[in-house]
């Protein structure tokens, strides 16, 4: 059990983050030019059907299936 610390304004804090963090990859994936359209469709699936772990992979590879500009 996590330990209780007072209020849970850092929970929040840290959620909010979270939320912003995954919008900002769904606005990123669509901004994007992708070298094949496919990619687009597949990336947004993984990070919508499996949040957590979609947008980790995304930033760590995702953005290298993108057309540099």
């Amino acid at each position: 059990m996590i330990a209780y610390i007072g209020n849970n304004y850092f929970a929040y804090t840290l959620a909010l983050a979270w939320v912003a963090f995954f919008i900002l990859t769904i606005i990123d994936i669509f901004s994007g030019s992708f070298r094949e359209q496919s990619n687009r469709i597949l990336w947004l699936l993984f990070v919508l059907f499996i949040p957590g772990l979609g947008v980790l992979l995304y930033w760590a590879w995702g953005r290298t299936t993108k057309v540099p500009r």
